[in-house]
């Protein structure tokens, strides 16, 4: 039986050179699934978009990181600040995370805070006239803290929805303790709705030298579709991919990815390379209870 393959696209809704970006690549036929950020700009957009497009399942990207929040700010503690925008510094994410894991630390309520601001991201979400296919997070930010993670998976459980679990390499990039990550690990293995069983971010993320030629990228990502197509006990694999349309990207931190990336989903040869080892092309509908 063929291995399931999932290539989703982030942070649709973000702006229309993303939308416009997606689209594309769902029609170049690799990404059958994208993640929608209800809380920013284009994210109307995409919807429009997207409800034009009945191939392509579209979930929440939850974002808690970027942008205005959906719940009442006054609700939502420490989350935000007086104006409702998220206390995150986008600018510098590892000092971001440190804080919110002292936050997470000593003060549970801040779980109660984030199920209450996804709670509000879904209902915004089944206002833009969209079926909610799974859940995922901006920034990967359930990854940073055990008791945030617990959070995020009862609220896809409550929903009766796939999510995204844990994600190379961005646990190395995050700094997770192994410990964190056992129980997180504990927490995927009991949930009662799927996940990949392997999520793949840019494997140039924890790197030190992101200036690549795209096709040594490709290489990297093929090479490790090739290692997971050979092992009996990975059912599913999730491939993260953040197209955007290829011009200059001021102010985005993450521009390099997004260059790296639209190209490989553009790419015929990838493709061919795909179906070559067996995968099966799908979004999270596809995924199955015990991964």
């Amino acid at each position: 039986m063929d291995k399931l393959l999932i290539i989703n696209a982030d942070d649709f809704g973000l702006d229309e050179e993303v939308n416009l970006a997606i689209i594309e690549a769902h029609h170049n036929g690799l990404v059958r699934s994208a993640s929608l950020m209800v809380n920013m700009p284009a994210a109307e957009s995409a919807a429009r978009m997207a409800r034009r497009e009945p191939r392509l399942e579209v979930g929440l990207h939850i974002n808690v990181s970027e942008g205005p929040c959906a719940a009442p700010h006054h609700s939502l503690g420490p989350l935000v600040d007086s104006e409702g925008g998220f206390r995150f510094d986008t600018a510098d994410i590892a000092g971001s995370i440190r804080r919110w894991r002292c936050w997470l630390d000593k003060e549970p309520e801040l779980t109660g805070h984030f199920a209450a601001e996804i709670g509000c991201q879904v209902e915004r979400f089944q206002n833009l006239g969209l079926s909610l296919a799974h859940l995922n997070a901006h920034h990967y930010m359930p990854l940073i803290h055990p008791r945030l993670y617990a959070s995020y998976v009862r609220v896809a459980e409550t929903l009766g929805l796939p999510f995204r679990g844990l994600c190379e390499p961005m646990l190395e990039l995050l700094g997770t303790p192994i410990y964190d990550i056992e129980e997180m690990e504990a927490v995927t293995r009991s949930a009662r709705v799927p996940s990949p069983f392997v999520s793949i971010s840019n494997p140039l993320d924890a790197a030190d030298n992101r200036d690549l030629p795209s096709e040594q990228h490709r290489s990297l990502i093929e090479g490790k579709l090739a290692e997971l197509a050979s092992r009996p006990d990975v059912a599913s694999v999730e491939v993260i991919v953040h197209p955007a349309v290829l011009r200059e990207r001021y102010g985005d931190v993450y521009a390099w990815a997004r260059r790296l990336e639209t190209t490989l989903v553009l790419r015929p040869g990838f493709a061919r390379t795909v179906e070559s080892l067996g995968y099966s092309l799908g979004g999270y509908s596809s995924l199955v209870i015990g991964r």
